[in-house]
């Protein structure tokens, strides 16, 4: 595959915090303010996502104000090339 024809294309990434499986009641019953605990430390890595498949770990930091993400391993990278 030629790499390059794609070099522009716009992709969705997503950092992934954590999850738990809850009941859709309790999903019903959400509302502000409500708070759902994760099975993540808060100081654990989190994930880098590319669709559903994790492509590196990092941590989460402030950069001016925003979350960002500091990677700090790679799992699947993209050769370059073709």
């Amino acid at each position: 595959m030629n790499w390059e024809l794609l070099k522009d294309t716009n992709v969705t990434i997503r950092v992934r915090l954590g999850n738990k499986k809850v009941l859709l009641a309790d999903i019903r019953k959400l509302d502000i303010g409500s708070t759902i605990e994760l099975n993540r430390l808060s100081n654990e890595p989190v994930e880098l996502m590319l669709g559903e498949n994790v492509i590196a770990i990092g941590e989460v930091v402030i950069i001016d104000g925003n979350f960002g993400l500091q990677i700090t391993k790679m799992l699947k990278k993209v050769k370059n090339g073709n």
